[in-house]
């Protein structure tokens, strides 16, 4: 019957059981609050018959024994692509099946775009990349993660509208956002800025 084997592009994961590099992930890419990584996936089917494989993302490696879908919290997402090149630098179609792996060690690589939410903190978020065949149940996982970077970046927005008297004085309200992913300032509030 055989096996089937899911691996990063570079081979770390090859073979089974090798789902991750003793507990951590394989492969560790940064990316920004709104920002994508790309990581280059290969299946490998072992088995004397063609396969196929739904292509799944998770975020700890407890896959749904029925459903194909990607199970990650809101705002995260992992959409697959057909694999044009090995680094993954330009992306086919998008797909949700490996299509037919040819049997005895044949490989098809394709590639797993995850894209970080908005608001992301800095951390480090693992991703179980899965593949799952819908012919005999077969299935393989792997562990990699991305890294969200610290995103510092500061709005001042002013309303730049008064009337004064010869004489006189104005106020203008300025209202200092922060939205970068990062706290600014003390834990008691205070920021110290200085403005041109």
């Amino acid at each position: 019957q055989g096996g089937t084997d899911l691996y990063n592009s570079d081979n770390t994961g090859l073979g089974n059981p090798n789902t991750d590099n003793a507990g951590a992930a394989f492969i560790s890419k940064p990316i920004l609050p709104a920002g994508t990584a790309v990581f280059p996936l290969v299946v490998r089917n072992t088995g004397t018959l063609i396969n196929n494989y739904q292509l799944i993302a998770d975020d700890d490696g407890t896959l749904d024994p029925v459903s194909n879908s990607n199970d990650l919290p809101a705002g995260w997402s992992v959409k697959f692509f057909a694999q044009l090149d090995p680094t993954c630098t330009t992306l086919g179609d998008e797909i949700s099946n490996s299509g037919a792996v040819p049997a005895n060690g044949g490989t098809v690589g394709y590639c797993a775009v995850v894209t970080a939410p908005a608001g992301a903190a800095p951390q480090d978020f693992p991703i179980w990349f899965a593949v799952r065949s819908p012919v005999n149940g077969q299935t393989d996982i792997l562990k990699d993660q991305v890294r969200v970077q610290a995103a510092r970046l500061l709005s001042l927005q002013a309303d730049n509208q008064g009337q004064v008297t010869i004489g006189g004085t104005v106020v203008y309200t300025h209202t200092l956002s922060n939205v970068g992913n990062v706290t600014e300032g003390t834990a008691a509030g205070n920021l110290l800025i200085a403005l041109d």
